[in-house]
């Protein structure tokens, strides 16, 4: 058997990366002060080393989320010699063998300062979202933790591109409460995009399309993809690109703009809109023919006839591209509430 090589990835000097990963099994990882220590050591070693910087992390029992920067293009190498140190002082402290962690680490490259916001949020809200805590502040063994206290060690940057690193200290200090800027934005975009960045982490996503690129693709760009995607193969299932219900209503929001809008030849016309929502619901959510029913209020079989005509005329109609193409771009800006600008 041919062994497969290992995937590239795409580094270098000034990169932002959302690193994560998960133990062997489910297995524990972080369950004292002692273990925690154990990891953010080497961590803070690789930042004097001057190979990462560091903006937040979260420890959680199973798994880990980290928020860097690599500032000399090893990212690799410093997460290797983490990992390494940390499995090898796990193992002899709790009288262990083998592999700790599932794999080398996984990464993804941050190159908008609009998902930077979102996963600020995200990696912050983990101990939330499992129910250990009802305040980030509150969990011992995450970098907001930290923040709340006001004691940043040396290592921890808070100096983010543009002065985020200043906004994103006040949103720490005022967390739940009103108030403009990124933090009042962080929390929208975080109730819309949490559904996608989790599908993201468990490796549901249209790879290669990370919300960095969603939130910034033109209408050319997404009706070179949707014809694509029409001309091969129909899937037995699609990967998550866009979060179901944020896209639903703004597809609804849209529609009021040529509410009779209709497809097909003359004299055969349908709606258009019941094809476009099930095409995009099937093609960019995800949705199963049983979930697109539920959402659309179709009759068995619906679905599938709707999302048969979607990619028909993704290939025959260029007029149906060109319109699905321009409504993807409205969609995604009115989900993503922001103008898209780069690191």
């Amino acid at each position: 058997m041919v062994a497969m090589p290992r995937i590239l990835r795409f580094d270098g000097p000034g990169k932002f990366f959302h690193v994560m990963n998960h133990a062997v099994e489910e297995g524990n990882l972080f369950t004292s002060t002692e273990d925690a220590r154990a990891f953010l050591c080497p961590l803070a070693k690789e930042v004097k080393k001057r190979r990462l910087r560091v903006f937040s992390y979260c420890l959680m029992p199973n798994h880990y989320h980290l928020l860097v920067e690599s500032t000399a293009g090893e990212l690799s190498r410093a997460m290797q010699m983490v990992q390494q140190k940390f499995s090898l002082w796990f193992n002899r402290r709790y009288d262990r063998r083998g592999a700790l962690f599932r794999s080398r680490f996984k990464s993804v490259q941050i190159s908008t300062s609009e998902y930077l916001w979102v996963l600020l949020a995200y990696i912050d809200q983990n101990p939330v979202k499992a129910g250990i805590v009802s305040n980030p502040v509150e969990y011992p063994f995450g970098s907001a933790f930290l923040h709340g206290k006001g004691t940043v060690p040396p290592w921890l940057s808070t100096d983010l591109p543009g002065g985020m690193g200043d906004e994103y200290l006040r949103f720490m200090e005022m967390r739940g409460g009103e108030g403009g800027g990124p933090g009042c934005s962080v929390r929208k975009l975080t109730s819309d995009l949490e559904w996608l960045v989790e599908k993201w982490v468990e490796g549901e996503t249209k790879e290669g399309c990370g919300l960095e690129e969603i939130g910034s693709m033109k209408a050319r760009e997404w009706q070179d993809w949707l014809k694509k995607e029409a001309e091969k193969k129909p899937r037995r299932s699609y990967p998550a690109v866009l979060p179901p219900g944020p896209l639903l209503e703004a597809l609804d929001e849209i529609e009021k703009m040529a509410p009779d809008w209709k497809v097909g030849r003359p004299g055969r016309e349908i709606p258009g809109w019941p094809v476009m929502k099930a095409g995009l619901l099937r093609m960019v959510v995800g949705q199963s023919f049983g979930e697109i029913q539920a959402r659309l209020g179709l009759c068995e079989g619906g679905a599938w006839f709707l999302w048969r005509k979607h990619r028909e005329l993704l290939v025959k109609s260029e007029t149906y591209l060109v319109r699905a193409g321009a409504v993807l771009q409205k969609a995604t800006s009115m989900i993503f509430n922001v103008e898209v600008n780069s690191l």
